[in-house]
């Protein structure tokens, strides 16, 4: 082969592999648009107006049947009608995705839409009093977790799909797809301009997964991108106290003196477990360094009453929420009344 000949081998594959790169990838600007219509569909809570939508674009992807980007649209219209309970089971929209993710297996945002459209559909199936077994669902929101990992893969900067992976997990709480979201996250922590949120989703899935110490670089890379402060206290403090860290306790404290809403929420959340109804009225009461004076209180009066020493029952409390989430998690909550 001659020397021309080769390069014009080399640049005939360099060529393809644009080509095939600009037709697999999806541009920025392509996901703002798909953002911009997911928001203006969640201010419609009517369902003609979107019925109607969704046949007129079906009419208009006969002609275009490989266009991505209408896919999207067209599944997120159908994801919108089962969030209103025309179709809770979001079949359409999982078929639509479905199609998008084939035919553009390099776009992030198909795999995630597909992967809130069998979030929606495992609602559903939750919501089914005929359907029995407490796995219900289930099944569903592993399928879930997979799009969204997949989504990362295509493109470990997609902010969302690393958002909702970490929910999902969470929220599953199984061992097996612990390790596999915290691989996702890493990836999408290491993407550029990774936002705090990222990090902060990370650190709880390390938590949930045993690693301590990757935790704990986590908050770190939180606090430096900028993480809510407060909420950042007490997410480390509840890893570091679990581990019978005494020097947390002031980091659970600071935290507590805020007004930030997601940290009062997670403060009494933990509080709610052991707290009865009337400490919970007085936490409620509390506001900012009032509201760490209180639990200081709470926690120095458990101490008391069980003889232990100083701070030791705040730290065994985080220590069992830790072991029991981890160990005894109940997923599914399926009682029907009435």
């Amino acid at each position: 082969m001659t020397e021309d000949a080769r390069l014009g081998g080399i640049l005939t594959g360099l060529l393809l592999a644009l080509q095939v790169s600009s037709l697999d990838g999806q541009t920025i600007a392509d996901r703002a648009a798909l953002v911009a219509f997911s928001d203006s569909l969640a201010t419609v809570p009517d369902t003609v107006p979107l019925r109607a939508r969704e046949r007129t674009m079906r009419a208009a992807l006969r002609a275009q049947p490989d266009s991505g980007q209408a896919l999207i649209r067209l599944g997120l219209v159908s994801l919108r009608l089962a969030e209103l309970g025309a179709t809770p089971n979001a079949r359409e929209a999982v078929k639509a995705f479905t199609r998008a993710a084939e035919q553009r297996p390099g776009w992030p945002f198909a795999w995630y839409a597909l992967g809130l459209a069998e979030m929606q559909r495992s609602a559903s199936e939750q919501r089914d009093r005929l359907a029995l077994g407490n796995r219900v669902g289930l099944r569903t929101l592993e399928r879930a977790a997979t799009r969204h990992r997949r989504a990362i893969q295509a493109d470990p900067s997609f902010v969302p799909a690393a958002l909702a992976l970490a929910g999902v997990t969470l929220g599953l709480r199984d061992t097996a797809l612990m390790e596999p979201a915290v691989a996702a996250l890493r990836r999408a922590g290491e993407a550029t301009g990774a936002p705090a949120e990222v990090f902060l989703a990370r650190r709880r899935l390390e938590r949930a997964a045993g690693n301590g110490d990757s935790a704990r670089a986590a908050f770190e890379r939180y606090l430096t991108a900028g993480g809510n402060r407060p909420l950042g206290y007490l997410e480390l403090a509840r890893t570091r106290l679990a581990g019978g860290d005494a020097q947390a306790e002031r980091l659970y404290y600071a935290g507590a003196a805020s007004e930030d809403s997601a940290a009062v929420a997670g403060y009494r959340a933990d509080l709610a477990v052991v707290a009865a109804d009337s400490e919970l009225v007085q936490f409620d009461r509390s506001r900012g360094p009032e509201r760490a004076q209180y639990l200081r209180r709470f926690w120095t009066n458990r101490d008391r009453i069980e003889m232990r020493a100083t701070g030791e029952r705040l730290r065994e409390h985080y220590r069992r929420l830790l072991h029991a989430r981890r160990h005894f998690a109940l997923t599914v909550s399926r009682r029907f009344y009435g």
